[in-house]
């Protein structure tokens, strides 16, 4: 019998084809939708997976399921293991805080004509946050609320985030 990675089992002296074709996931499925399709198909488990991102089986499914974000750098480490481009496993949100991030959101302040301060208290955090997010000292990067109301800022003044 097949069983879900498409490997026959034989039982007895009869054996049975329930190979069911392999569906590919939307263009528009979520990162983690796309983590487990890839795995699954490479027949990669998930204590596999896990194991080289260096995190729980339980982390891993919370990417999975999309409870978690996946990021540009989890992104990059996953299409390695499963051979898939990262890009594959990234939202608009993981794409933006890919390296280069920090020169983005600096865009964004200079097209306001602002100080960090003044920037820091129109998008709700402090100063030092945002000189941290410009230097991109330690991949800290905004959260996905901040990246929405800096997105809304972005176009707002028509600041390109791909382009910047």
């Amino acid at each position: 019998m097949l069983n879900h990675t498409g490997i026959w089992r034989h039982y007895g002296k009869v054996l049975v084809n329930l190979d069911f074709p392999t569906i590919e996931p939307d263009s528009d499925a979520l990162p983690g939708e796309n983590i487990r399709y890839y795995r699954e198909k490479k027949g990669v488990s998930k204590e596999e997976l896990a194991d080289f991102l260096g995190i729980t089986v339980y982390g891993l499914i919370n990417l999975e399921k999309g409870f978690n974000p996946v990021y540009y750098k989890d992104a990059v480490l996953i299409g390695k293991y499963l051979e898939v481009e990262p890009e594959t496993f990234m939202d608009e949100y993981a794409v933006f805080c890919k390296q280069g991030y920090g020169k983005k959101i600096k865009a964004i302040r200079n097209a306001f004509g602002v100080s960090q301060k003044d920037f820091a208290d129109m998008v709700g955090v402090g100063r030092s946050t945002v000189s941290i997010w410009e230097a991109e000292l330690n991949e800290r990067h905004p959260n996905r609320k901040l990246y929405i109301v800096l997105k809304s800022m972005a176009e707002e003044k028509g600041v390109n985030l791909g382009d910047t």
